[in-house]
């Protein structure tokens, strides 16, 4: 099992944070390898994950229970790739949010197995929080007719180029 720790600081209030992370459709919108993220219609906790690992397609099937007053979300996978996690909300004193991400995973295969010993997808990981922190902190910008997802991956981002540069190495 593979062990992954990161934090990252969102100039954002813990509502907001807390608000963008439990939006999961539109984590393909900061997370490289996310093509997709479904809401299962019966239940609200199941979440169907279509993603794609060294060009691989693969799905993924997580149960998730967020909790708004302890301010931290906790996943575990069902079908798929074998993994669990926390994500914990502190707010700061300038008012600003800490987000902890704690995750462990069993990497399946001999590419993810190389990934996670070279430190592979710990660095995707970071890469997805930092333009998560982003995300949340240009929702402003949406106002003055920017969007979030341009200024996470860069003016003219789509979803083809978007492919692109998930192939790309780099996640900075």
């Amino acid at each position: 099992m593979a062990h992954i720790e990161h934090q990252v600081h969102i100039s954002a209030t813990v509502d907001q944070v807390f608000e963008a992370f439990t939006r999961y459709a539109e984590y393909p919108d900061f997370m490289k390898s996310v093509d997709q993220v479904l809401v299962d219609d019966t239940e609200p906790d199941l979440l169907h994950w279509h993603l794609s690992i060294a060009t691989v397609p693969r799905i993924v099937v997580t149960r998730v229970r967020a909790d708004r007053a302890a301010q931290r979300v906790e996943w575990r996978s069902e079908k798929g790739i074998e993994n669990y996690g926390t994500v914990t909300l502190r707010t700061l004193d300038d008012g600003s949010t800490e987000l902890s991400m704690v995750a462990d995973y069993e990497p399946e295969g001999f590419l993810e197995s190389v990934g996670a010993e070279l430190g592979l997808i710990s660095q995707r990981i970071e890469g997805d929080l930092g333009r998560f922190a982003t995300y949340v902190e240009s929702a402003g910008d949406q106002a003055e007719g920017r969007s979030p997802v341009t200024e996470v991956l860069g003016s003219g981002a789509t979803p083809s180029n978007r492919l692109t540069e998930r192939l790309t190495p780099g996640d900075s």
